[in-house]
Formats: C-alpha cells, sequence, structure tokens
C-alpha cells in the first residue's frame, strides 16, 4: 500500500479531491505548486514544495522518499496554445519523470489523462483546437510513462464534471473509447478510484478508461477493480498471508 504520495496538480478540479481524501485516509502527501500562495488551498498536513513543469531544475528532490508518484495536473485555461500544451502536458511529465529517476524513486506512477487519444471524435476534435492538440501530446506523455521503466496506471478519464461522487455507478474498461459528450465522469469518482488504485499497490502496467455507467447508486469498487485485475486494497492482506 503506497502511503507517502507525490503529486501534481493537487491545488483544483480532481487532485484537490484527491488530496483531501488521501490525507484523510492517513497518507503521508508531498504536493508539487507552481505558485507558493496556492498551498493555502491545500489540507492541512500537506507537504508543499514550490516547483513548475516547465523548469526542471525546480523539481529535483521532489520524487525522493515517494512511494507513489500521481500527475493529475493540465493546462486549465481555455483556449489555450499548443507551445503551452506540450510544456505542461508533455515536457513537463518527460521532466518529471527524469527528475524522478534522479531521487532514486521506485515505485508507482498513476496519471490521468482524457479519452479519445487514440480513437478521432467529433468531441476529441474541438478539444484539440481549443486546446492545442492536448490528447496528441497527452498520448504522447502515455508513451513516455511507458518507457519509464516504473509500474504504472494510466487512467483515461470520460469529460469531466462536478457532479457529486456515486451518484452513477463507474465503469471501468481496458478498450480504446472515442470522446463524446455521453462518455463522463465525475472528479469525485475519478479521486475515489486513484485512492483505490494507490492503496492496491503497485500492479501490472496498464491503462484504464472510466466513465459513468446506466443506472443510479455508487461503486462496488473492489469488485470493479478484480473484474479488470486489479487487486483492491481489501484482497490486499489476504493475497499477502503466508500459506499454511
Amino acid at each position: 500500500m503506497a502511503s507517502r504520495i507525490l503529486l501534481y496538480g493537487g491545488t483544483r478540479g480532481t487532485g484537490a479531491l484527491l488530496a483531501k481524501r488521501l490525507v484523510a485516509r492517513g497518507h503521508q502527501v508531498r504536493a508539487v505548486v507552481r505558485d507558493a500562495a496556492r498551498r493555502a488551498g491545500l489540507p492541512s498536513g500537506i507537504d508543499v514544495v514550490v516547483g513548475d513543469l516547465t523548469q526542471p531544475e525546480t523539481l529535483r528532490g521532489a520524487a525522493s522518499g515517494m512511494d507513489a508518484l500521481v500527475f493529475t495536473a493540465g493546462v486549465t485555461q481555455r483556449p489555450a496554445g499548443e507551445r503551452v500544451i506540450k510544456a505542461v502536458e508533455y515536457d513537463g511529465v518527460r521532466e518529471a519523470l527524469a527528475a524522478a529517476q534522479g531521487d532514486g524513486f521506485s515505485g508507482q506512477v498513476l496519471y490521468m489523462t482524457a479519452l479519445g487519444v487514440n480513437r478521432p471524435s467529433f468531441m476529441g476534435w474541438v478539444l484539440n483546437r481549443i486546446k492545442g492538440n492536448t490528447l496528441v501530446w497527452r498520448r504522447k506523455a502515455e508513451e513516455a510513462i511507458a518507457a519509464s521503466g516504473f509500474p504504472y496506471v494510466i487512467v483515461r478519464a470520460g469529460m469531466l464534471t462536478d457532479s457529486p461522487p456515486g451518484r452513477r455507478p463507474v465503469v471501468l474498461s481496458t478498450g480504446d473509447q472515442p470522446l463524446s459528450l455521453r462518455t463522463r465522469v465525475s472528479r469525485g469518482d475519478m479521486a475515489e478510484l486513484f485512492v483505490h488504485l494507490l492503496e492496491s499497490g503497485p500492479g501490472a502496467r496498464r491503462v484504464l478508461e472510466v466513465l459513468e455507467g446506466p443506472g443510479d447508486g455508487g461503486t462496488d469498487w473492489s469488485r470493479a477493480l478484480d473484474e479488470i485485475g486489479v487487486v483492491s486494497p481489501a484482497q490486499v492482506g489476504a493475497h499477502r498471508r503466508p500459506r499454511r
């Protein structure tokens, strides 16, 4: 079970929700923030490091002593030019991975990206027009993570909403779906999924796709993870018990 977690993107959106959940569950969280003034929005108890994904020298040492590295960071302004998108969402990921390797990090990497990086669609085209080919650069970031040598889980999310978590069951798959208005998922549910993945411990290198399913009610996370071959947190102890 990961207990010391380095978080890029913890001051807003899914990352902020994840930071709160991790602290509440007793994990040690270190957040890399671009602006020291933004630490005020983080839960108390978080170790804050000032660093910028576009300035590699500021990332050194951040991953030292960490068990897991989580990326939920991305360019939020719209529209955004391709130069900015590439600098943050591709070059920044590569530089953070290189810094982690230099720090002696050997844990798992979790990366939040988007549906549609491999499947063209109208909504994907619109998003790329608004945000400087973001899906192109996120696909390249996925490739960099896969080539890094770290165990990883790449999580492709549907269109993110601020709906309350647990309103709809979440569907996990290993397919390759296009982005559309109907492929949605709440940020709260994404944060909950990341908590469960972190508490499951490092696993096989894999890519998951996440969106809301039909019906009402929350998600049985242990069952959902088990169905795609991830050992759930509840099962970790059972899998580690010695045989009699």
